[in-house]
């Protein structure tokens, strides 16, 4: 099956991250997550953060949840973010 829409290359980007973070190799989960969210794929840049977050990289997910929010996000997005933002505080 041919991704024709970004709804489906988000889906795919999804499932390849879940698989990759499976295995283990959250740097490649993270990369797919990225490609996910390129595709407006929701839940990716949530999952990505958590991801950073348990990989010892709390400064680039917290630059992601920043981004995020200055693009000011649909409101099922606004909820979730700002609590992860400040986590990091």
């Amino acid at each position: 099956e041919l991704a024709t829409t970004p709804a489906r290359r988000g889906e795919i980007w999804m499932d390849i991250a879940r698989a990759e973070d499976r295995r283990g190799d959250h740097q490649a989960a993270i990369a797919a997550l990225d490609k996910a969210a390129e595709n407006d794929q929701s839940g990716a840049r949530t999952q990505q953060v958590r991801l950073l977050r348990s990989s010892g990289q709390p400064e680039k997910a917290l630059a992601i949840v920043r981004a995020e929010l200055a693009t000011d996000p649909p409101i099922d997005r606004r909820i979730v973010e700002p609590v992860q933002e400040m986590r990091f505080q």
